[in-house]
């Protein structure tokens, strides 16, 4: 689901974003005004890295969760009521019917096996995170070495998802 490559990926093109902005206003400084190269200069160091820095604090949110959720073709593309990625997590929440949440968790590319009725207490952080207290069926991906795991619990028409990455 590369959380923590689109995470960098959104901070790297606000940054350029903000430079290209930069330059922007720079040479229309200098075609307009006339100002001297060393002043210039002096503008684009002292107000890219501003821009860069307002920009991530207002738009780096947004835009991270815009580009995973639009590139992310392992969840479903309809029905998203939540969406709260992280750098090392994901939380989300489906609006399903049980027999659509069931084909859609046999079918998983992710190879999703049923957990155990009622051996499958939540951790702390999916209660809180999801809202969820006693889900109807869970699956989840055998955890990979480095941590990697996709779990997805299904409770009154919703399908919650817990995706951690380490």
């Amino acid at each position: 689901m590369n959380l923590g490559e689109i995470y960098i990926k959104s901070g790297v093109a606000i940054c350029i974003g903000a430079c290209l902005l930069t330059l922007l206003i720079v040479l229309i400084l200098r075609f307009v005004k006339k100002t001297r190269r060393c002043t210039l200069f002096m503008t684009f160091c002292l107000l890219a890295p501003v821009l860069s820095v307002v920009g991530d604090h207002f738009g780096h949110g947004p835009l991270f969760v815009a580009w995973h959720r639009a590139q992310n073709t392992l969840l479903p593309e309809s029905g998203c009521l939540t969406y709260k990625p992280s750098f090392f997590r994901l939380y989300a929440t489906y609006r399903m019917s049980r027999a659509e949440f069931e084909d859609w968790a046999t079918h998983h590319p992710w190879q999703l096996v049923p957990m155990d009725e009622g051996g499958f207490p939540l951790p702390p952080q999916e209660v809180e995170n999801l809202g969820l207290e006693r889900p109807e069926a869970a699956y989840a991906s055998e955890p990979a070495p480095n941590g990697r795991q996709l779990r997805v619990y299904y409770a009154k028409g919703t399908m919650y998802v817990a995706y951690y990455v380490m």
